[in-house]
């Protein structure tokens, strides 16, 4: 299974959706200095009610445009390989796309709690709580 998460990964090499894991949570993260004091609480209101819905849905549709584009799944239908095996390798690599822009995300909040607000009432065990519920 593993081998099947590695080729779905080199599919994705040079493509936006790996340059996408690391800028929508950066954007978020530079969106959310504007407001100094609200700085953790608008960076994980802006990432998880408005761009982190926007950002699986457009993850899916990338991953799923290289074989879709390129010969519409032909190819992948006559090699010797599990299509299911396929399929959960793909949700899979979704999933751990999603999981290292969220880690992305508590980095950049995190960095910047400590060095421009650190006037928050929110804890950094309560902001990775919050971040292992998103990636859940």
């Amino acid at each position: 299974m593993l081998n099947y998460i590695k080729a779905e990964n080199l599919k994705c090499k040079g493509t936006f959706a790996k340059k996408l894991v690391v800028l929508a949570p950066a954007c978020i993260v530079l969106l959310s200095l504007i407001e100094g004091k609200y700085f953790v609480v608008n960076g994980y209101n802006w990432w998880y009610a408005l761009t982190f819905l926007g950002f699986v849905t457009l993850l899916t549709a990338l991953v799923n445009q290289n074989e879709e584009k390129k010969l519409h799944y032909r190819a992948v239908f006559a090699l010797p390989v599990n299509l299911r095996k396929t399929w959960i390798s793909k949700v899979l690599l979704i999933e751990i796309y999603v999981a290292i822009a969220n880690i992305v995300h508590l980095a950049g909040i995190i960095l910047g709690k400590l060095f421009y607000c650190t006037s928050s009432n929110i804890t950094i065990s309560q902001m990775i709580i919050a971040t292992l519920l998103l990636i859940v």
